[in-house]
């Protein structure tokens, strides 16, 4: 779990919910050594290991991807691009054949199955599609978009072995450049001030490509809206009110509360209306908010 000063508060409710629901043998936060030492009374007793983000391996640090991004005149989103380039290289750390990247600003509202009944680890799929996404993963692999819906979810359980194969494919580009670097080289100049790379659609579709047989496959319901309807301080009652439709619920810190709609305090609201047609209706509201 890669933990940002903006998402500690929301890291530390979520520790209960993703013990309860995703049951880890062990959770690890990632996160810059400030960030740990300024909130460690905050994760005190909660039974979690840290990783300072600086140190996972050798020359990956946010002070090297800032400065390769000012380059090309783009460091503002330096903390997009290395979160994900951290997900990618806890692979050579970790002890285990699989781990799953959770992220901290995401809540998980019921059980969530990361193997099927076969025993195959599961790819979470969802609707999202960003072009930019697939000429980097072209212009890295030469291959194209290889399955119907999206691998850009709110998690992901990663092999380590083909992670790390991944990587290795990435570095013989050129083996003069470390493989972080080589990403960026080959993230278009015109989206890389944006979002020019994802790592979960790079390895999903990587995945599917070369080890097409080892993933199945799954639909999620998420709520990525969470914020926006129920700003930062949400209870567990609300949260299990969310449960009877959504499998999780997301409070990104970009997203915005311009409604003040509370109905959904009441907790006979709450008994009456279903959460996805409260949500509906929100969201309806706030397309139409200027109007």
């Amino acid at each position: 779990m890669p933990v940002s000063k903006k998402d500690v508060n929301t890291a530390v409710k979520n520790l209960d919910y993703v013990r309860k629901y995703i049951k880890p043998s062990k959770i690890v936060i990632i996160s810059d050594a400030s960030v740990l030492s300024v909130n460690k009374e905050l994760f005190n007793d909660l039974d979690v290991d840290f990783l300072d983000e600086n140190k996972i391996i050798p020359d990956l640090t946010y002070k090297h991807v800032n400065k390769y991004l000012s380059t090309f005149h783009a460091e503002e989103r330096t903390g997009w691009y290395y979160q994900q380039f951290l997900k990618m290289a806890y692979s050579f750390i970790s002890p285990t054949e699989y781990y799953v990247s959770w992220d901290a600003d995401t809540i998980p509202l019921k059980h969530v199955d990361f193997f099927d009944s076969d025993n195959k680890p599961v790819f979470s799929l969802k609707n999202e599609f960003n072009e930019a996404y697939f000429d980097t993963i072209n212009s890295l692999f030469g291959i194209n978009k290889n399955v119907e819906g999206s691998f850009i979810c709110e998690h992901m359980i990663f092999n380590t072995s083909i992670m790390k194969e991944m990587i290795q494919r990435i570095s013989n580009c050129n083996l003069n450049k470390k493989w972080f670097d080589i990403i960026i080289d080959n993230i278009s100049k015109d989206v890389l001030k944006s979002a020019g790379f994802s790592e979960f659609e790079t390895y999903g579709t990587y995945v599917y490509e070369y080890h097409r047989d080892l993933y199945s496959f799954k639909d999620i319901i998420s709520l990525r809206t969470g914020r926006r309807i129920f700003g930062d301080e949400v209870n567990d009652e609300i949260l299990i009110w969310l449960s009877e439709f959504y499998d999780t619920v997301s409070f990104e810190k970009w997203d915005v509360k311009c409604v003040n709609l509370n109905i959904h305090k009441s907790s006979t609201f709450r008994k009456l209306v279903k959460p996805n047609l409260y949500v509906n209706f929100y969201n309806l509201l706030y397309k139409f908010k200027d109007i």
